[in-house]
């Protein structure tokens, strides 16, 4: 009942609202919601993106927005609803295709995600995200050739993309190239000094080349960063 109520006084509002003031509530509620999203707060994230959808229920931005809120919150079953809702809407807006690819990717469906991603390089052959998380995908399913080229795209596009260099060093890795999967992990790291994820990748690499107090320094770090990163202390214990 209060979710019927709250819809029915925010139509009521738009009803009554002058036109100037409504531009001037959603400019508000926009400004908000943009800053709830980066800052990652993203239950009251998704409240402000619900009240501009009342305001303005067509705007696919909004319904996009609103998905990739919900899916911050692995609400995976109600995401992809809002993101169809913004396909609806408008079906060229790249960043929709990128965020219902990030749903089904954690939804384990790999071969409708990669359509999504490659979807939104088609529309926007510059979206460096896109690249990325193709990336992910195509190395999910074992694709190394090809994910490796989505990597080296990101990268090409925007050379301060820590996250390409780590997935690149890891498809670098599975590849057996441990010198140039290695460089990759550096570079991550000398981007984002708090990347716990390649501390720990970087920690396998030297311990497979034979390095193992630098292997177990690496560790050591990932989990004075995570104190719950299991597997930093799995590989720590190896190397011991």
């Amino acid at each position: 009942m209060k979710v019927v109520r709250l819809a029915w006084v925010l139509t009521l509002a738009l009803m009554i609202m002058p036109p100037t003031t409504v531009a001037q509530t959603l400019e508000q509620l926009w400004q908000q919601g943009e800053t709830a999203q980066a800052q990652k707060k993203y239950p009251e994230a998704e409240r402000i993106w619900r009240q501009i959808i009342q305001l303005d229920p067509n705007s696919a931005v909004a319904f996009s927005n609103l998905c990739a809120a919900l899916f911050r919150q692995n609400k995976l079953d109600e995401a992809p609803i809002f993101c169809q809702k913004a396909l609806a809407l408008d079906p060229k807006l790249p960043e929709t295709y990128n965020n219902l690819g990030a749903v089904l990717y954690n939804q384990k469906k790999l071969t409708e995600a990669e359509e999504m991603y490659r979807r939104a390089i088609a529309l926007d052959d510059q979206y460096v995200f896109a690249y990325n998380n193709l990336g992910l995908v195509l190395y999910d399913q074992k694709k190394l050739t090809e994910a490796e080229e989505m990597y080296r795209r990101a990268l090409a596009l925007d050379d301060q993309f820590v996250y390409a260099y780590n997935g690149l060093g890891n498809v670098l890795y599975d590849q057996k190239k441990l010198t140039e999967a290695e460089e990759m992990y550096r570079r991550a790291l000398a981007l984002d000094d708090q990347y716990v994820y390649a501390y720990n990748s970087l920690g396998i690499v030297l311990n497979d080349q034979g390095k193992l107090p630098e292997a177990i320094e690496m560790y050591q770090l990932a989990i004075y960063l995570d104190a719950h990163y299991v597997n930093a202390y799995n590989f720590l214990g190896n190397a011991l």
